[in-house]
Parts: structure tokens; sequence; C-alpha cells
């Protein structure tokens, strides 16, 4: 792992100039994979982060993020890293731009893929997200000539994003190469209309694989049903939408003019302030039907617990009622019904394996007597 860590830091100090440096076969030390490793996983991460802050120049926090959305980076080899460094400057490619794509430290045929990028009539720093492609579908793209240079330049007016991004954008949605022009930008016109926001779009693209009447058909449907619109709802099956219509239906009939905290105040006799805690801990409490969260609290309130109870242990409402009513009923029958909600909320292993120490207690005593 020092071997690593000093080639790092020997590599991103070099110059475009500098000679190719001599490849080793060292490998980095692998992530420990077995349950028993698990702390020495943790150590090996954490000492890969800190010294990726050093080396990088960024802080803690942001290296684990490059961390945690590139975990090849913990699994690949250094002479590769060692390499793809090494190709990249002397492609011109600085350190901020190996930053903002670290998938090229790990990436194989990166000689090859920079090369055929190189021959696109863009700034190889413009092009980078086309380097994940497999290097034929790299030559393909060197084929397209104007035509890909034109894409480019419409994927960046229609949702007015730098050309870099334009590039990222069908780097990973490629229909988008294929598709007409006039048909995208029909779609787009749809989704205006309906006020769906284009960086919303951004974080969907799959949406413009659907047709303009399959989209026009699904968001007229929902909208006379008075809801969000989201792009999810185009590319769901029937019958989850179906569901969210309802819950939404639901909830409306429930909430009456009120909110999910006054809701949640008035039902669990509690403060506006404490009602606001509850789901600033548990927000999914927004998203989840408030027809089973009141039968939840409904059947707590049945087997004798207080609104205290549940606004000591609020996660007890984000869980199946039918468990719980039959968890309930066998501790009932065991005369142990808890003091506390949190047994509610456990894994059914945590369950059982309170079930079975009741019942040894319960032998105890009949043995005592």
């Amino acid at each position: 792992m020092n071997y690593f860590l000093t080639t790092f830091r020997r590599l991103l100090v070099l110059e475009p100039s500098t000679p190719a440096i001599s490849r080793t076969v060292t490998k980095i030390v692998p992530q420990p994979k077995s349950t028993a490793n698990a702390a020495e996983s943790k150590i090996y991460e954490k000492a890969v982060r800190s010294e990726m802050t050093t080396l990088l120049g960024i802080r803690e926090i942001d290296a684990l993020r490059l961390l945690t959305a590139n975990k090849k980076l913990l699994s690949a080899s250094d002479s590769l890293i060692e390499e793809n460094i090494s190709t990249c400057l002397r492609h011109g490619l600085t350190k901020d731009i190996l930053l903002r794509h670290p998938f090229l430290l790990y990436e194989t045929n990166l000689e090859e893929k920079l090369s055929s990028l190189k021959e696109l009539p863009l700034d190889l720093s413009v092009t980078l997200s086309f380097a994940r492609m497999g290097t034929k579908y790299l030559r393909n793209l060197q084929l397209m000539g104007k035509v890909l240079t034109d894409r480019i330049a419409d994927i960046q007016r229609m949702f007015n994003v730098p050309l870099e991004q334009a590039c990222q954008v069908l780097a990973t949605r490629r229909f988008l190469l294929w598709k007409p022009l006039s048909e995208l930008e029909e779609i787009l016109s749809v989704f205006s209309e309906y006020q769906i926001e284009r960086e919303e779009l951004l974080r969907d693209l799959w949406v413009f694989k659907y047709s303009v009447d399959q989209i026009t058909s699904r968001l007229g449907f929902t909208k006379q049903h008075g809801v969000k619109l989201k792009t999810w709802m185009i590319r769901c099956p029937e019958d989850v939408l179906y569901k969210h219509l309802k819950r939404e239906s639901d909830n409306r009939d429930i909430l009456g003019e009120n909110s999910v905290t006054q809701y949640l105040s008035q039902k669990l006799h509690c403060s506006d302030i404490m009602a606001k805690n509850i789901i600033k801990k548990h927000p999914q409490l927004q998203n989840k039907s408030l027809l089973k969260i009141n039968l939840m609290i409904d059947l707590l309130y049945k087997y004798g617990f207080t609104p205290m109870h549940i606004c000591r242990v609020p996660k007890v409402l984000l869980h199946s009622r039918k468990t719980s009513e039959m968890r309930l009923k066998q501790l009932k029958a065991f005369g142990k019904l808890p003091d506390s909600l949190y047994i509610l909320t456990k894994s059914q292993k945590q369950y059982l394996q309170h079930l079975d120490n009741l019942v040894k207690e319960n032998t105890k005593s009949l043995t005592a007597l």
C-alpha cells in the first residue's frame, strides 16, 4: 500500500514532458473481502482516503465521495493507475481534469481511447466522457464527423448546459445520438407544456426513449388526478402509477387542508415542533401512505401505547402494520407487552431472538415454582 501511495505522490507532480515511467507489476494491497477482515478493510479505506486528501489537494469528505463513487480505485493495480496517469499527462491533461474524471485512473486501453478522441474536432478535455466507451464505439464516433459535433451542439442548446456536460449526456445515454432531433425537440416541448423542469429531465434522460404519444398520454392522465408530475411516472408500470395515485388521493382525504406536520401533531397530541422533528428524522413519512400511518397509530393505541411511546420511537410508523400486529399478539400472549416500541422496529432475526429469550425466562420461572 505504501508503494501505491508513493507512486501516486510521485506521478501527480510530473509534468507532461516527463519521460514515460517504468512500469511495475506490484499490485495494490487488495481490499479485504471477508467479514472477519471488515475492520482491516475500513482501516485500508481510511488510509487511502487520507492520502488522497494530500495527493489531490481536496478535503477528506471530497476524498470519501471520490472513493465511494469510484470503488475501482481501491482494487485497480498501481501499474494500471501509474500508466494511466502518465498517459493523461502526455496528452496534456491536468490534475484538475483527473479530479473531474477519476475513471481515467483505472480505465483500460486508455492510450488508444485518448488517441481516438483527439481525432474528434473538439478539445480532448471536453470529450473525455466518451473514454468510458469501448474502443470500437469510439472509432464509430470518429466516422460520424460533423453529425456528432452537431448533435453535441443540439444537446447543449436544448438543455442549456456546457459543452463538456453535453458530451457526458451523450456518452451515458447513447440513444440520444441516434434519435431524430425533431422528435427530441417535440418531446422537450411536451415536458415544457407540463412544467417539468429541464434540470429534472437531465437527471432522468431515459424518458426521451419514449414516443411523444406515450409521454403525452401518461402525463395527461396523471395530471387529471391532481398530483405533482414527475418523470418516473412515464417510465413506471401502470399498476405502480395507479398505486401512487390512490395513495395521493387517500392522503388528500385524510389531510384535508392540513399539512403532514399538522396531521401528526393532531394525531399524536404533540406540538408542531415535535411533529416537525419527527419528519426531519424520518423524511420517508412524507411519502408514505397516510392511511397506513393512520391505521398503525390506531393499532398501537388499541394495544395501550400512548402518543409519547410513538413520539419516542416514530420509526415504528414506517414499518408494516401486519407484521407489527402479529408481534404484538405474540408478546401479549406471553404477557410481555414491551415498555418501548423499539422491538417492533427490529429485524425478524432480532425479534425472534427476543422471543426466544422470553421463552427461556418463562421456562425458568416455571422451573422455580
